[in-house]
């Protein structure tokens, strides 16, 4: 199992990334598909503007974070199940 350091006050130092996202390794030469995979659906569903490297730093955890806050989640910034989903969904509804 992968882990990633976060380091933010009051929060655990380690987070568990990989049981929403199989396989993360943000030192995997290229980054994951799976975080690609999350980064460009940010970029396409609120504009995060994310660079694509598959690598869960700072700025995806941000991103993850206001995704969370404008879906009534808790706004850890860690993609769990239910953040996945609720990304999945409206890339799943097709265009309207």
């Amino acid at each position: 199992m992968m882990y990633s350091r976060i380091g933010w006050p009051g929060e655990p130092d380690i987070a568990d990334w990989a049981a929403p996202l199989a396989g993360w390794n943000a030192e995997a030469a290229g980054g994951d598909a799976n975080i690609r995979w999350l980064q460009s659906a940010l970029n396409t569903l609120t504009g995060a503007g994310l660079t694509v490297d598959g690598v869960a730093g700072n700025a995806t955890r941000n991103a993850v974070r206001t995704f969370q806050g404008r879906n009534g989640l808790a706004q850890d910034g860690i993609p769990r199940p239910l953040t996945v989903a609720a990304v999945r969904a409206p890339l799943n509804a097709g265009p309207a």
